[in-house]
């Protein structure tokens, strides 16, 4: 018996209480994983076919252990919870070096970057038309306030009531005179400097035996004619029929007519607006879409009103969306994208090198990391106004805490014993 092979025993049960111990402090550190000690036997060359008495143990690995912790709502909208694999990427910003975390407990810093508790800069995706591009970059969230945005697109969806059969002059049109037109629905637009501008849609039906000749194949259709007031004006109008303005519906009461049907620019229910405010602010032009409404036998309504034109407003808060993007929130009610954000998968996350305040780098062993959209790949769901528990179970730890100090006893034990042998074999040298 060697009291080399008992130290090597209490050096692994040492090695074993301090990795327990360690878990046991981070129980309650966000977004922590706990460590597990992995032993192995010791042996020395084997000399032929003799077999060797083994020396001890020895540590073969700290080796993390990245189970899912649990997540716990917290109202804050910058907490952030990852539920699946992957890790959020920050940013140290005096030397750009990445690090990865699952602590998502992120706040603005005093120019408004989001940030973790040391002042690393979470990582997002850039957003593009149409998406995010992989560039990784900082998120800041804007503070004043929002610039308005002109009115460009419009989209009305309305019905028009078939069975409705007056037919007012669509060139004697008086908005005061409900007996000139047949119904009129209402929209709010905006100009270059956000203010607000009353748009109103006056609709005429159109009786088909006037029609003038060259239009022949909507004869026996319906044929409506639609002239916009903006704060009271006409814009848009002409003179002579079928030259714009004009909806022409099909026996189905849809637009167009029918498939095989060919349909003039200006019966195709999209027209041009101009129009100039008198208040400083830009020419306004913008497409008037009416393609997708319908001439049935029911109510006259308006079932859409969609138009991408809005006013000033003031940034007064953020929000994290079910797929980790972050928008800032202005009081005009509108969204401004900041970012998507960036989450990063390793082919062997236990070989990453643990850096402190639950943030690791990559290394050869853990292989390079691959940044990309939440929910995509291997990378799981970003969890909003959610943290990560540790991963920690103090009653298992516990346990092994036990388990750890009886071997810590009993390889104790052992030295003594070959103290006790040794000082006998050296009494009896020594007669």
């Amino acid at each position: 018996m060697s009291i080399h092979t008992g130290v090597s025993g209490v050096n692994g049960a040492y090695t074993d209480l301090e990795v327990v111990s360690n878990n046991i402090a981070n129980v309650n550190t966000t977004g922590f994983k706990k460590s597990r000690a992995e032993f192995g036997d010791f042996y020395p060359g084997a000399s032929g076919l003799v077999e060797t008495p083994g020396i001890g143990v020895r540590t073969r690995d700290l080796a993390q252990q990245f189970q899912q912790g649990s997540l716990v709502d917290t109202g804050n909208p910058l907490d952030m919870a990852i539920s699946g694999e992957g890790f959020f990427v920050i940013s140290d910003d005096k030397s750009d070096e990445l690090a990865f975390t699952r602590n998502g407990t992120f706040k603005p810093d005093n120019e408004g970057f989001v940030v973790d508790a040391d002042g690393n800069r979470l990582q997002v995706l850039a957003p593009v038309a149409g998406g995010f591009s992989a560039e990784l970059r900082d998120v800041q969230i804007p503070e004043g306030t929002m610039p308005p945005l002109q009115t460009s697109e419009m989209t009305l969806k309305v019905n028009l009531d078939a069975s409705d059969q007056s037919y007012p002059s669509g060139f004697g049109l008086d908005p005061d005179d409900g007996e000139t037109y047949n119904w009129a629905t209402s929209s709010v637009i905006y100009d270059s400097l956000g203010i607000e501008h009353q748009m109103t849609t006056y609709f005429v039906k159109q009786d088909a035996d006037s029609f003038p000749p060259g239009v022949g194949e909507f004869r026996s259709e319906q044929v409506w004619h639609a002239v916009t007031y903006v704060d009271g004006s006409e814009v848009g109008r002409t003179r002579l029929p079928f030259v714009n303005n004009h909806l022409a519906f099909g026996s189905d009461g849809m637009i167009p007519p029918s498939p095989d049907t060919p349909l003039p620019p200006n019966l195709s229910g999209v027209f041009t607006v101009n129009y100039r405010p008198n208040n400083g602010a830009e020419m306004m032009r913008f497409s008037l879409d009416f393609s997708d409404s319908t001439a049935f036998d029911a109510d006259y309504q308006t079932f859409v009103i969609e138009q991408d034109g809005y006013a000033t407003g003031l940034y007064a808060g953020v929000e994290v969306d079910e797929d980790g993007v972050i928008a800032a929130l202005a009081t005009n009610g509108q969204r401004e994208i900041l970012g998507q954000v960036a989450l990063a998968v390793f082919r062997n996350p236990q070989g990453l090198q643990q850096l402190g305040d639950t943030n690791w780098a990559q290394s050869r062993a853990s292989g390079a990391a691959v940044v990309g959209s939440p929910d995509t790949g291997r990378r799981g769901a970003v969890i909003a106004s959610a943290l990560e528990e540790s991963n920690v179970n103090l009653v298992q730890e516990l346990v092994d805490m036990i388990n750890a100090q009886r071997n810590y006893q009993a390889n104790a034990q052992t030295i003594q014993v070959s103290d006790s042998v040794i000082q006998t074999i050296i009494n009896i040298s020594s007669r």
